[in-house]
């Protein structure tokens, strides 16, 4: 006996053609899913293989922006030493590193670098500040009405509420002195060490010049927003021997902390001496501590009244130099900001090196 396969109904081929042309459109789906999934991680790959490209171009460019600034402040206190008419002593906005700031350096590839040079002395040295009060005749709170006077000032600037400025600006002074000098004892009398020693994990005073301007974060009372808002000011190089601000390379905000008058009764810059300097720096001029027989030197009594605490050591040669090398490749940029030691000349000694 036979049996026969039931007769097929058309509304059967609909529905298988049904079910196959689902499957096709969920294949296809599937596909195309796959296929941009795929183009999408291609292009991803390209991209990040790209930046990956661009990141190490600008980093080497940037790096090498750091080795031309060095060459350039090398050979440019070799051309001073065989000049025939020489600059006026000492490092000014008139060396041949300060010009680097002007220039953009682009190359054919698409790649730019800029890079700025600043010497010591365009920022206040603390160590030069707090060294003062050891090494000078001056009494021993010229050093503290300075740092009130300062810190008052870098305060009062920063962008807070004035119920957030909590900090009590001499006892942050005295905290200052305390942690640096060679003694354990407080300057109004007890241990200097108790606060430090409470600490978890608990450290000591210093009791020498600061190594870092993150250092100051170790100090009673300083804290990470008072020490941000003191860093565009500030640093802590050359430990020992640093002289003032640098009246002829430090920017307006640096200047606005020079400390002057008679001793005593001294006072920081206020807008108008400011503005004299400046003046001056416009009209071509150095200023200069004794006369000299170059054009461009003038006295700096000429310019501020009294003398300057700490002394800003006009005419002498900056040996400590900051170099920060901007470069940028694609859309990637790299700063890399060192700090460079030029006393062991044509051998620089890195005191920091870092990527911003």
């Amino acid at each position: 006996m036979t049996h026969e396969r039931p007769a097929r109904s058309s509304r059967d081929d609909r529905e298988e053609r049904g079910v196959v042309l689902a499957l096709v459109l969920v294949i296809t789906m599937l596909l195309s899913v796959a296929v941009i999934t795929f183009a999408r991680r291609a292009t991803l790959d390209a991209q990040i293989a790209g930046n990956r490209d661009a990141a190490a171009r600008a980093e080497a460019l940037a790096r090498g922006g750091i080795q031309i600034a060095t060459f350039v402040i090398l050979k440019g206190n070799a051309e001073e030493d065989e000049a025939t008419d020489p600059l006026p002593p000492g490092d000014s906005y008139l060396s041949p590193w300060a010009q680097l700031e002007d220039s953009m350096i682009e190359l054919d590839t698409g790649e730019t670098l800029q890079i700025a040079v600043e010497d010591s002395g365009a920022r206040l040295n603390l160590n030069a500040v707090l060294g003062a009060r050891a090494v000078t005749d001056a009494p021993g709170d010229e050093t503290i009405e300075f740092l009130v006077d300062f810190l008052s000032k870098v305060i009062d600037e920063l962008p807070l509420p004035p119920g957030d400025r909590f900090w009590e600006p001499r006892e942050l002074a005295h905290n200052l002195v305390e942690y640096v000098d060679e003694d354990e004892e407080r300057i109004r009398g007890g241990d200097e060490a108790g606060w430090y020693e409470r600490q978890d994990p608990p450290y000591l005073p210093a009791n020498e010049p600061l190594r870092t301007v993150d250092e100051l974060g170790r100090v009673e009372g300083f804290d990470t927003t008072l020490v941000e808002g003191l860093r565009p000011y500030i640093t802590v190089h050359p430990r020992s021997g640093g002289s003032g601000v640098n009246l002829n390379t430090a920017p307006a905000h640096v200047l606005a902390t020079v400390y002057h008058g008679n001793q005593g009764s001294r006072q920081l810059a206020n807008e108008d001496t400011v503005r004299r300097i400046l003046r001056a720096r416009d009209d071509g001029e150095v200023l200069c501590q004794e006369s000299a027989s170059n054009d461009r030197c003038v006295l700096v009594g000429e310019i501020v009244d009294g003398s300057i605490f700490p002394p800003p050591g006009l005419g002498e040669g900056a040996r400590i130099f900051t170099i920060t090398a901007t470069a940028s490749a694609g859309n990637i940029s790299r700063t890399i900001r060192a700090t460079l030691d030029m006393s062991g000349a044509p051998r620089p000694l890195i005191l920091d090196w870092r990527r911003l």
